[in-house]
């Protein structure tokens, strides 16, 4: 039976326990228990503190990846935004459609505002209004990055 008190097994439970979806019978039978131990002891043995401290350690970090992987979306997304911004200064048609798309998956991305689904045409004939605006307001925040 593994011994709690080698790090490497607290640290081969804990990584089990939060990478299968927080099943505890799973992940002590998967380091080495039984399943009969599993069955009998999991909860004190996940309940214990440097399990615990362990389990959160990896959720901490979890996290932070996550958020990495949001931001780094985020500024592919703003990168793809400019992008199109500068074609549609071009006079590019298409480029006009794709960046309404993108600026409205973007709105729903952050919960800026929640709209219905992109036009599945990629060729608008014209701009609306409210698409004017949005480009409007996305060229001004463009400005206000480039000066921060």
């Amino acid at each position: 039976m593994p011994d709690l008190r080698h790090k490497t097994t607290v640290k081969a439970l804990a990584k089990e326990f939060v990478n299968n979806g927080r099943n505890a019978l799973r992940a002590m039978i998967t380091v080495g228990y039984t399943e009969q131990s599993a069955n009998h002891c999991s909860k004190q043995i996940l309940g214990k503190l440097v399990v615990q401290e362990e389990i959160a350690r990896l959720d901490a970090l979890n996290q932070r990846k996550a958020d990495y992987d949001y931001d780094k979306a985020m500024f592919a997304l703003d990168d793809l935004i400019v992008s199109l911004v500068n074609q549609v200064a071009k006079g590019d048609i298409r480029a006009k459609s794709l960046l309404l798309a993108t600026l409205k998956e973007k709105n729903c991305i952050t919960g800026l505002q929640k709209l219905a689904a992109p036009p599945k045409s990629d060729d608008l004939p014209h701009i609306t209004d409210e698409e004017k605006a949005q480009i409007q307001l996305l060229t001004r925040n463009l400005a206000l990055l480039k000066q921060g």
